[in-house]
């Protein structure tokens, strides 16, 4: 049975508040980050309350990031309780995806070995390097940086056996 939790996907993070109004700083995880402004209902997850919905009545850039005002967030102090929560939207609200595309979210957990069955560990996070995204691969042994080109470095994404295979010399990375 699937929960709540398993139908979101993160797309960014509260940050310290913003002014005394109730606005937050944010900042956005999605890969163009402007892609958080378009949307207009996030979900918070807190320790107490799990998964709750609020309107994003207003956002604008600031910095490299953002500032928002969102629903039932009155003031200043208020918004201190919300600093470094994590907001998400329920999968359902994603594009569907082409082939050899895939959420980076997706992805994160999965078992990663070689084309030759060298277990090299699971992937912890990818991020954006001068735009080649990057696997973080977590061993037993060490923590591997390798870059997601697909059909090149990646040759397969098995989501039915949780598995990347690489073709990827894992001695030089």
């Amino acid at each position: 049975m699937s929960t709540v939790a398993d139908k979101m996907v993160v797309i960014g993070r509260l940050g310290r508040p913003y002014g005394v109004s109730g606005w937050q700083h944010i900042q956005s995880f999605t890969q163009d980050k402007k892609s958080i402004t378009q949307i207009k209902k996030w979900f918070i997850e807190s320790k107490s309350e799990g998964w709750t919905e609020h309107d994003v009545l207003a956002i604008k850039p600031h910095g490299k990031d953002f500032v928002a005002k969102i629903s039932g967030i009155e003031d200043k102090e208020h918004a201190s309780l919300f600093s470094n929560l994590t907001i998400a939207i329920p999968r359902s609200q994603l594009s569907k995806l082409s082939a050899g595309e895939f959420y980076w979210a997706d992805l994160e957990g999965l078992s990663v070995k070689t084309k030759e069955g060298v277990d090299l560990g699971k992937v912890a996070y990818l991020y954006d390097n001068a735009g080649s995204d990057v696997l973080v691969v977590r061993g037993k042994d060490k923590e591997r940086h390798i870059p997601f080109v697909w059909q090149d470095t990646v040759l397969d994404v098995d989501f039915i056996e949780d598995l990347i295979t690489l073709d990827w010399d894992f001695d030089i990375a």
